[in-house]
């Protein structure tokens, strides 16, 4: 299966991911593709490491999903305010 990239945020996220593995994005696809073999321990740890990335992204994900609720919730609050003088005059 060949990796495809959408985006240039994808590839840098891959970038991420290898260097957290200690390897180089490239040999991160060789491996991916199955071009490249790794010994049983290497890819456990690998997958170990991916999930834990995954993990983190999620929390990141929710983290930004109430900070940009938030950020709303107060631009509503202030539109009220701007609307409430209109019915008031």
């Amino acid at each position: 299966m060949k990796l495809q990239f959408k985006t240039n945020a994808f590839d840098l996220d891959v970038k991420d991911m290898a260097a957290e593995m200690g390897i180089t994005k490239q040999f991160l696809y060789k491996i991916y593709d199955n071009k490249m073999n790794v010994s049983e321990k290497r890819a456990k740890e690998m997958l170990n490491i991916l999930k834990h990335l995954d993990a983190e992204a999620e929390k990141n994900e929710e983290e930004l999903v109430k900070k940009r609720r938030n950020e709303r919730k107060q631009m509503i609050k202030q539109m009220e305010k701007i609307v409430s003088q209109y019915d008031s005059d």
